[in-house]
């Protein structure tokens, strides 16, 4: 940043910008479980039941596990800046994303929010350049970003 720049905002999503991976690994435990509960519904087969549900119960479990670590660092790797002068959208772990866009730029500023995301307190706010844009994607207070965006790009047109 700009030593003269001011942060105004600085969030990270909230949790449902990783529903998809937390979805399937509830699915993935149910599995796991109901393999233990009906182990006794299983065909003969050569190996014992009890090995071949240990280990498929084991093996949900650990991609459960694994879809949980990966939405985690999906959701804290990603963070959004909004500056005095422009908006700031950090991305990766490994390999840094970094999509900058100043208000000089931007011709469309977007809020959606479905019936839950309004229930929930979260949205999204678009910003768009004609070209580009930005998804400042299931933040908590989208109304009071997207306001502060506007009356920035208010100030700096």
């Amino acid at each position: 940043m700009i030593a003269s720049e001011t942060t105004l905002h600085a969030v990270r999503p909230t949790r449902l910008i990783a529903f998809k991976h937390y979805a399937v690994a509830i699915v993935f435990l149910v599995v796991a479980f109901l393999l233990w509960f009906f182990q006794v519904s299983l065909p003969n087969l050569p190996i014992p039941r009890s090995l071949v549900v240990l280990a498929g119960s084991g093996f949900l479990v650990f991609l459960a596990l694994l879809l949980l670590i990966i939405a985690e660092l999906k959701r804290i790797s990603t963070k959004y800046v909004v500056t005095d002068f422009r908006v700031i959208r950090h991305d990766g772990i490994l390999r840094r994303r970094e999509n900058v866009m100043p208000y000089t730029k931007v011709e469309r500023v977007e809020l959606l929010q479905s019936l839950l995301d309004r229930v929930l307190g979260i949205g999204t706010v678009v910003l768009d350049t004609g070209e580009d844009q930005i998804l400042i994607a299931h933040v908590r207070s989208p109304r009071t970003i997207q306001q502060t965006i506007m009356t920035r790009i208010q100030r700096v047109r």
